[in-house]
């Protein structure tokens, strides 16, 4: 899976993606916290950028993982994995880089109403959060708002309280398509304005004090973090509370170019 999903995703997209997630969830009980996350990470690739779209929680509880057909990656397949995940012992030293792959994977594969497996994973990212660089942070906060409420079922206001303050830490060292999906992300995990305040503040210091940023922030960029910071100190002027529409991220990914970190994890 993951040779596939560094040299050719789209032959994941059909029967040889069937046939491989087919036999990964047979050994699904028996894999390696490692296996299943470059499988997953693997016929993730495959579903394509577009993927963790999700235009509304009712149109998301709708769509599912069509990554070929009958004889392509099916629902089964990645409840099998997903029920493994659950129960898998992440390794020690790599617990933060492989439950962001997870994430990220589960949430792109459409994987969306399974609170037991988003929050084990919530708790794995609480227990490491020190670990997490702005990448994985990106990624938390990318797969959680491609989710619905019911995903998150598991994850406490806390928690999200601690994932904002870890966000500020590392927005200094972020890239820009990092900060704009923290920004953006952050925004639609449903979580309380003043639970989340304390990255908000940070990236409006941070854009206060650079005046140099716009210099590699692209449009898309600008226009993610602009509404990210509207909605959190203005919900209502846009007509949106917090938290109550899906994540809609053009260039939806953030782990795009990720694939090669999954050879490490």
């Amino acid at each position: 899976c993951n040779a596939y999903a560094a040299g050719a995703p789209e032959r994941l997209a059909g029967s040889a993606g069937g046939a491989l997630a087919s036999r990964a969830a047979e050994l699904a009980g028996e894999l390696s916290a490692k296996d299943l996350t470059m499988i997953v990470h693997g016929l993730a690739r495959a579903a394509g950028p577009d993927s963790s779209r999700q235009e509304t929680h009712e149109a998301g509880l709708a769509q599912r993982p069509d990554l070929g057909g009958d004889d392509g990656v099916t629902p089964h397949h990645v409840q099998a994995l997903a029920r493994a995940a659950t129960r898998v012992r992440l390794e020690r030293d790599r617990a933060h880089q492989q439950a962001s792959l997870l994430l990220n994977a589960f949430s792109r594969l459409r994987h969306s109403d399974d609170s037991e497996l988003y929050g084990h994973l919530f708790r794995a990212a609480r227990e490491t959060l020190p670990a997490w660089n702005s990448q994985a942070m990106s990624l938390l906060c990318n797969a959680f708002a491609a989710l619905g409420r019911r995903a998150r079922a598991q994850v406490p206001e806390d928690g999200w309280r601690e994932v904002a303050g870890r966000c500020a830490e590392v927005l200094p060292r972020a890239e820009a398509r990092e900060i704009s999906s923290m920004a953006h992300g952050l925004i639609n995990v449903g979580a309380e304005a003043e639970s989340v305040a304390e990255f908000y503040s940070a990236l409006e210091r941070l854009l206060c004090t650079r005046p140099h940023i716009n210099d590699y922030l692209s449009a898309q960029d600008v226009a993610l973090i602009a509404h990210g910071l509207a909605r959190h100190l203005r919900p209502e002027r846009v007509g949106i509370a917090p938290g109550d529409s899906a994540f809609e991220a053009a260039g939806s990914s953030v782990g795009g170019g990720s694939s090669s970190s999954s050879n490490n994890c």
